[in-house]
This record gives C-alpha cells, structure tokens and sequence, in this order.
C-alpha cells in the first residue's frame, strides 16, 4: 500500500491511505491496486491467483486489466504455459513498463509502495465461469473427497477466455448461437478454433423471465422495448445476457426498430449483477421490474417464472487438464447416478443420459 498515514480527530484514530491514479483524456486508467495486481500476476504467473491474494473477484480483475489495455492501446497481460500458481499468465513488455513508470513517480512524490504479501494456496481444481448452483453442490461433494475447490462466476465467455490463458481447470457455459439455436458446440467451433478445447456435457436447466407480477413472453418483451418495465441484466458475455439480447433483437427486427437505439432506452440495461440469484433478489426487492435467469433462483424468491427455452450448461476444459485428477473426479460426478437424481429434484433440471462425456474436441492447428 502506498503511505497510510494516521490522524486523531474527536478522539478517533483515522487512517489516510493515499493513492496516485493516472488519467488519459480524463478517465482514471492506473492507480495503485491495478499496479499491485499487475505486481501479483508477475509474481504468481495468475490472475486468479492474483485476484485472490487482493480479495477480488476474477471478473473484477478483468474488467481493471481490460480497461486498462483499451484506453492505453496496449496489452498488459498475456498467455504463457504454466505459472507459480498454476495459471498460463504474464506481463507484457509494457505492463512491466508501466510498473516502472508508476514506482518511480511515487518516489518523486516520497512515497512507497509495499510489495504483497505472498499469501495464497494453489487449488485442486480452479473452476472460473456460468453462475449454476449445480456447480457448488459438485464442488460440495469435491471438497468431501478432500479436494481444494476454488470458484468464480464470471459469465460464459469469460469463463472460456480464462482457461485459454490457463487460469482455470475448468469452466461452465451456455452460449445461445443465434443463427442456429443450438448451444455451445457452434460457438465453441467458430469463436475458439485454433485452440485446444474439449467440450463434456452437462445437464440441462430451464431459463427464462422473473416477474413480481404475471405476464406472458410477449408482454414483457412489449414492457422492455417500450421503457415501461426496468430489467436487471447480466455482464457482457453471459449467457443469460446473449439469450436476452437475442430476444431483443428478434423483437426489434419483427417491428423494424434499430436494435442500438432500442437497447439505449431499456430502462436498466447497465444495472449488472453476476448471478441468477442476484437477478431474481434484484426483482424480488423492487429493484428490477424483470430479469433473465433460471427457473431454480426464481422460486427462490417466490417471482413468478415465463419459461424461455431448455438450455445446455456444459463443461469446457482442455485435453492437459483432462489428465488432473480433479478434473477426472469433476467428470465423475456428472456420471454418478445418484447425483443425476438429486439434481432433477430441483426445479428446472434435466440431466441427459450423456452427461459426463465429450461431445466436442477443438485441436490446435
């Protein structure tokens, strides 16, 4: 931490923590945590492993780096087989740079910055993707066997994204393709060609709209468009998110509306929260008039429920990690007949008599 410096006021001891942030055409772009993550992953080869020496959230960590790299037009962090704590990642060229640059301006200014303490354990199994309940009762039944399971709900694509630069073991999807409607197999097959991915089926659950009060499809769709009703959305990437704008922009060619303005309008739009759970709470509290998320965290919270569509929540892993040990027992469990059971008591589940195994296999070139 930069300086933290102490006054007494009213007999109370405050803590100053200062902090240096630079700006590029007015947006903060660097400041003293996104340095010490940047310190972190070069230390740890992870982001993930970085994030949670900071206790912050992966996709936190994310969107920091992310900013960063598109206002400066430069990378900071890129892909690198293995890494102290298991991950793929390093700094670039000019991400060390900008270290520099940022230490030796806190110098000038007589200030210091501590280097962060080292503190954290290397998972059995880093699981980074799709928000599902389903997944904490795997890890549940994981950790029962002794495992070390470390999760973050990041969204679909984020999810892939991640274990691409080897941040993670495995990673739950369901990303709607809009030209087929079919579900991860043609999206994996044209957005990560190139890549080595093995794509294990899941199970099956049922997506749709939570209400406070009852509507049907159309009539929700009808409230969104218009302004009349405020949605609670899903970060860019999720598959709820890809699901909702794909009903949106269904809507917006059968009315011949631009698809841009319209969404510009919905009331809510920019209002994200990470999971199904904080979509149906959002609704519940009044806070969102509606939201897309699963049958299971709707009767949560008692919303009443407009079935959408059966999606496949699958697995994406890589043919190295197939080998772990985790990632077997991970696979296992999808198989188990007595976990098959226990899922379809909840509401909106299937399980396909093919979960547990692979149904898609992408090769490097």
């Amino acid at each position: 931490m930069v300086n933290e410096r102490k006054i007494t006021l009213f007999g109370k001891e405050f803590k100053i923590r200062l902090d240096v942030v630079l700006q590029v055409d007015n947006q903060d772009v660097v400041d003293l945590q996104l340095i010490r993550l940047l310190m972190l992953i070069d230390k740890l080869g992870s982001i993930s492993g970085a994030a949670r020496v900071l206790s912050m959230p992966y996709s936190r960590a994310w969107d920091k780096i992310a900013k960063a790299e598109r206002i400066l037009g430069v990378k900071l962090v890129e892909s690198k087989r293995g890494g102290a704590s298991g991950g793929g990642t390093s700094l670039t060229n000019e991400a060390r740079e900008l270290v520099r640059v940022y230490k030796e301006i806190l110098t000038k200014l007589n200030l210091k910055l501590e280097e962060p303490l080292l503190k954290v354990r290397i998972p059995d199994l880093t699981y980074i993707g799709s928000n599902d309940p389903v997944v904490e009762i795997i890890a549940g039944l994981l950790r029962d066997q002794g495992l070390d399971v470390h999760i973050s709900w990041t969204g679909s694509s984020l999810g892939i994204a991640a274990l691409v630069l080897g941040e993670c073991d495995i990673s739950g999807i369901h990303i709607l393709d809009p030209e087929t409607g079919q579900y991860n197999v043609p999206i994996l097959k044209r957005q990560w060609r190139g890549r080595d991915l093995v794509l294990v089926r899941g199970y099956l659950r049922e997506i749709g709209f939570a209400t406070r009060g009852k509507y049907t499809l159309e009539e929700v769709l009808d409230g969104i468009i218009r302004g009349e009703l405020t949605i609670v959305n899903r970060q860019p990437g999720a598959g709820a998110r890809v699901l909702l704008e794909h009903l949106i922009k269904q809507e917006c060619k059968r009315r011949g509306l631009d698809f841009d303005l319209v969404v510009s309008r919905i009331r809510g739009y920019e209002n994200v929260v990470d999971t199904h759970l904080e979509v149906a709470q959002t609704v519940a509290a009044g806070r969102a008039d509606v939201g897309v998320c699963i049958r299971w965290a709707a009767e949560q919270y008692g919303l009443n429920f407009i079935p959408v569509t059966w999606e496949n929540f699958d697995f994406v892993t890589t043919p190295h990690k197939l080998n772990m040990d985790s990632v077997t027992k991970f696979i296992q469990v999808l198989k188990n007949e007595e976990f098959r059971r226990r899922i379809e008591r909840l509401p909106g589940y299937r399980v396909p008599e093919d979960s547990g195994s692979t149904v898609l296999v992408l090769q490097a070139r």
